[in-house]
């Protein structure tokens, strides 16, 4: 591309010229125009909404297409109003703000309105630009009404849960990987007597303070790692999953020793990393008092059941010495044939007791008729055979916590519904009185009475290998 010029000189009849090479020039001016459509397609496709504004008086020179439709107004409409008509500022803010729109711009936060009268949450950035040397201002505009909606839900979800937790009924804390403190609710405020403007943002153990009087790990830091050390100072502790439940004794809760159960879990990210570790903690001091004076109560109870265990044997043993001294044997024998069954603590003490008074109910029988060396007649048959519901009677008011008078009532009983005083057979009889039948047949055919000598033990083993099955619990 070549520009030419030239002088014309009459009196010599020719023209002087000379030419000059402006492809450069002519480059750069094409380029100029190719940049300004593009900026051109940019400002009218852009989602974004733009406005062009004076900078002194802040009228609107021009908007794109997206700002058109945003506001709701036409081009020739927004060309008559200032930027204040549109973004709820007031007319003395406007020089403040148009001042801050310099070549670094500035950032504004504020609500717009549109023709139809609604109002947007707008982010807008101003700038100071030079349009063919005049100074303006570039108002980029985003609608950020959706998001400052969601975070408004958010903070009020956030803020929710901030509530929920300083209400929880439970004391709990809330410590991050590094130990620090991020939430101290209300009710552990209440236990500890440390405020959580005190205890937030503390790390090195600081929480342990108030329940041990020194900085330890304590329940909430085996979630991070295990620490055989840490898990021997509780009374209790299982791991159900990622939860760590434990229960111990903690010396100085305000200055009183206390019992307090923990339940440790970890808190995890959106990526599910484990982020830091959260504990509930309970006082358990009372119900730890009334299992300890439960306890008392029933080991008293077991003594004064003893004791009257203990008097009746003494009693029958008065009555008939014989019979107390059976009782007394078949007690050891029947226990010893439970422990080879391997039969739980429980019923042991069962058959212990049971088998102790299993004749107690003689005690109505004339001595007369016990001793008798002949053959018993019908009617003294009877009476000897209600010794069991006799002995039922007297025991059923004693509160045994297991059915040892019904234990006592089926003594005699047989598998095969030969024995008295019921009849019962099979699963309808207990085992706790099949042992003890078993033990008394023994016992008694071993054992030396007044009204004839003793079979010895070899004839009463016989008799109970004979009928296995039939009389007697395989």
């Amino acid at each position: 591309w070549l520009s030419y010029s030239g002088l014309m000189f009459p009196e010599k009849d020719y023209i002087d010229g000379c030419m000059i090479d402006i492809t450069s020039r002519y480059e750069m001016e094409q380029v100029m125009k190719e940049n300004d459509a593009f900026h051109r397609t940019l400002f009218n496709n852009s989602y974004s909404i733009i406005l062009i504004i004076d900078a002194q008086t802040g009228e609107i020179l021009t908007a794109n297409p997206t700002a058109v439709a945003f506001y709701g107004y036409s081009m020739d409409v927004l060309k008559t109003m200032t930027i204040d008509q549109l973004a709820m500022i007031s007319r003395a803010e406007l020089p403040k703000l148009l001042a801050r729109a310099t070549e670094a711009g500035s950032i504004e936060y504020c609500q717009h309105r549109t023709f139809s009268g609604e109002l947007k949450d707008i982010e807008s950035r101003w700038r100071l630009v030079y349009i063919n040397g005049q100074k303006m201002i570039l108002v980029i505009n985003n609608d950020i009404t959706e998001r400052k909606r969601w975070e408004k839900t958010l903070c009020e979800s956030e803020q929710r849960l901030a509530d929920i937790f300083d209400f929880l009924p439970d004391p709990t804390l809330v410590i991050d990987k590094e130990g620090k403190v991020l939430a101290w609710n209300r009710a552990i405020e209440d236990m500890t007597g440390v405020p959580a403007s005190e205890m937030l943002g503390k790390g090195d153990y600081e929480y342990a303070i108030p329940f041990y009087g020194v900085r330890q790990p304590i329940l909430i830091d085996l979630v991070f790692a295990n620490n055989p050390e840490v898990e021997k100072t509780y009374s209790f502790i299982q791991r159900d999953k990622e939860a760590i439940v434990a229960e111990t004794p903690t010396p100085c809760v305000k200055g009183q020793r206390r019992f307090l159960w923990g339940k440790a879990t970890p808190l995890y990210n959106s990526q599910g990393e484990v982020v830091g570790a959260i504990e509930s903690i309970r006082d358990v001091t009372q119900r730890r008092e009334y299992e300890e004076a439960l306890q008392e109560s029933y080991n008293r109870l077991e003594k004064i059941l003893e004791g009257i265990v203990e008097a009746l044997v003494a009693t029958a043993e008065k009555r008939d010495p014989y019979t107390a001294v059976h009782q007394r044997r078949v007690a050891r024998l029947a226990i010893g044939i439970a422990k080879a069954m391997g039969l739980p603590e429980q019923q042991l003490q069962n058959i212990q007791i049971a088998a102790s008074l299993h004749d107690i109910g003689k005690i109505y029988i004339p001595a007369e008729i016990l001793s008798k060396p002949g053959e018993l007649t019908e009617i003294e048959r009877m009476m000897v055979e209600s010794h069991p519901q006799a002995g039922f009677d007297i025991v059923k008011s004693i509160p045994f916590t297991e059915p040892i008078a019904s234990i006592l009532m089926q003594h005699h009983e047989r598998i095969d519904g030969s024995g008295y005083p019921q009849g019962l057979k099979g699963e309808e009889i207990l085992l706790e009185a099949k042992i003890i039948a078993v033990a008394d047949v023994v016992e008694a055919m071993s054992s030396h009475r007044p009204y004839r000598p003793a079979f010895g033990v070899d004839k009463a083993l016989n008799e109970i290998v004979k009928n296995r099955g039939c009389l007697y619990e395989p």
